[in-house]
């Protein structure tokens, strides 16, 4: 299992964010918080919570590599 985690921490560092289409959804607050939290994205099926995530992730990369983030997707049928 270890070395499974590591192989999906390594395709996310040299995998591409797909296109992102804004959303009236703002989750930047979050990262703005002074005290880390966790926030959970949930709702129905294909309605766009893992691009709502990737919007996230992109807002992320403009003050931090790709080293301090992590994404990962657990439908992944090796999990």
């Amino acid at each position: 299992m270890k070395e499974l985690i590591k192989t999906i921490l390594y395709e996310w560092k040299e995998r591409k964010l797909p296109e992102i289409i804004s959303r009236e959804v703002n989750l930047e607050k979050r990262l703005k918080s002074k005290v880390p939290k966790i926030t959970v994205v949930s709702g129905f099926r294909r309605v766009g919570k893992t691009y709502l995530i990737f919007g996230l992730i992109e807002k992320l990369l403009e003050n931090k590599n790709r080293e301090q983030i992590i994404y990962i997707n657990f439908e992944d049928e090796r999990i």
